[in-house]
């Protein structure tokens, strides 16, 4: 083979740029504390550091979210137990009004404080987060939950949803509750069950004041509270006789355990035999039956302002729930009031001290509860931040396996490339230095 000397240049200048990159890819290697500077040096365990650090990235979005949860969830524990606090003082002032010893003086003194109480409810209620969201007003986290004054009344703006934050790829926790579930009791205590007239009633009676004289029996687990009271008007008698039926929302009689009698389709008009109960006016409608071992004791009536036309219903259903400001600013109107003068008085504050304990008994119990499932979403939240923390060591672990360089055999790796270069270096001196004009 003929070898010209521009290939020998060549050749030498190649083979010294060639280690010079290799002395150079080291000196990066080593300058970042990475193996792989490019994909082409590993392809494979590119990709893999790449697969890796996606997992990596997810996995810290995933813990900062938990971690966000976690602060949202417990400035609302803090805030629900303020309120707790509020309540247990509520309770305690509320049972001073009980005290018939008491002036109005001295009630106008507790009343007093039953309004501070209020406001700082009011402001737990509406306690805004870091970012200035609403705590407690559902979905509409910009809006406040609670406006108005013990004087006007207290409404509710927010709506029942819950936010959400995706704390992991497959769960999602709830990060904050709505003031609908948490400040509004159970069934208001100071209104046993609620009554209505059938829009479709042909006369103008009314259904008046409802009465429980057993609240055992009225709070017996058997008794759905959902009744309705039919009327019919037997022609045959003279003078005609108004009759009526209790019947519960599967057609049971409560006056005789039988199913109710029949009205006609067309009309509603009266065919079948007298309804069990004869009507007087003026006179409760006991909901108990009226043939011995039949029927129910419901331990409840309610009165009927009129007399009903044939036809005509009245329904009875559970009191709805009421808010813990409704209660409390009922309580506070009582103690305002003068009771002193007349016996009326004295028993309308005792109704409503009596109704009050039981509603913020009902409030409490239910922060409480709420104040229990925030626990356990933040105990949630702690397990998987410790999981997360596991799998960002697992993950860094094998991220370093991948592409962090070993210095021992790096510096290995230096020495022989500088050794190469400068044996390629002082070759390519000798090789150039050859010439057959040395020889003349």
């Amino acid at each position: 083979m003929r070898i010209s000397t521009s290939m020998i240049y060549e050749s030498g200048v190649a083979g010294m740029q060639k280690k010079t990159s290799d002395l150079l890819n080291v000196q990066q290697q080593m300058a970042t504390g990475r193996r792989i500077l490019t994909p082409s040096d590993d392809p494979v365990a590119a990709a893999q550091a790449l697969q890796v650090s996606q997992s990596l990235d997810i996995n810290t979005q995933y813990m900062s979210n938990q971690q966000t949860a976690t602060s949202a969830l417990s400035l609302s524990e803090s805030q629900l137990q303020s309120s707790g606090d509020v309540l247990t003082q509520v309770r305690q002032l509320t049972a001073q009004l009980g005290n018939a010893s008491l002036s109005d003086s001295d009630r106008r003194s507790i009343a007093t404080q039953l309004r501070q109480d209020f406001s700082q409810l009011m402001g737990v209620a509406n306690q805004q987060d870091a970012t200035g969201n609403y705590l407690y007003s559902g979905f509409r986290g910009d809006t406040p939950p609670f406006t108005g004054s013990v004087d006007t009344g207290v409404t509710y703006n927010g709506d029942n949803g819950q936010r959400q934050l995706q704390v992991t790829a497959s769960q999602s926790v709830a990060i904050s509750d709505s003031g609908q579930s948490i400040f509004l009791v159970g069934q208001d205590a100071s209104v046993p069950f609620a009554t209505a007239a059938d829009p479709l009633n042909k006369s103008p009676a009314t259904i008046g004041a409802a009465t429980v004289s057993d609240q055992t029996k009225w709070s017996a687990a058997t008794n759905d509270k959902n009744y309705t009271i039919k009327f019919a008007t037997d022609n045959s008698a003279a003078p005609p006789l108004t009759t009526y039926d209790v019947v519960d929302d599967k057609g049971n009689s409560v006056l005789n355990g039988g199913a109710p009698s029949a009205l006609a389709a067309s009309g509603g008009a009266y065919t079948g035999s007298r309804f069990p109960g004869t009507y007087q006016a003026g006179t409760p409608i006991d909901l108990k039956s009226i043939v011995p071992g039949a029927g129910e004791d419901l331990g409840a009536s309610v009165t009927i302002n009129g007399t009903p036309a044939n036809g005509d219903t009245f329904t009875i259903r559970p009191s709805a729930p009421t808010s813990i400001f409704t209660t409390l600013a009922k309580i506070i109107n009582a103690a305002e009031t003068p009771t002193t003068s007349t016996s009326s008085g004295n028993t309308a504050l005792s109704q409503a001290v009596a109704a009050g304990l039981s509603n913020i008994d009902s409030a409490q119990n239910n922060i409480l509860t709420v104040t229990a499932t925030i626990g356990a979403r933040i105990n949630q939240l702690q397990t998987l931040t410790t999981a997360g923390g596991q799998a960002k060591l697992t993950y860094q672990d094998r991220l370093s396996q991948l592409q962090d360089l070993d210095y021992a055999t790096a510096v290995t790796n230096l020495n022989q490339n500088q050794v190469n270069l400068q044996a390629a270096e002082q070759s390519f001196t000798k090789v150039t230095q050859l010439s057959l004009f040395n020889y003349l």
